[in-house]
């Protein structure tokens, strides 16, 4: 990915998660909190994640299609 790895990464960026989230090498992360938009962003933000090898263990509705997401990889 274009952005180095980091051991935690935690992304809030309006609507951009999904695409900047992409851009990441993952391989030293282990754990991930992400603000999501719509519903189609956080299918596919899990849908990503689960390929990786993370677990989503925490899931917050905030409003209609918008939330938080936490995942973890051992």
């Amino acid at each position: 990915g274009a952005l180095g790895s980091h051991e935690f990464v935690k992304l809030d960026c309006e609507g951009c998660e999904l695409e900047v989230l992409q851009s990441y090498d993952l391989s030293a992360t282990r754990a991930v909190a992400i603000e999501y938009h719509t519903d189609s962003d956080r299918s596919a933000i899990t849908d990503l994640l689960d390929k990786e090898g993370f677990t989503l263990f925490f899931h917050e509705s905030v409003a209609a299609g918008r939330g938080i997401l936490k995942f973890k990889r051992q």
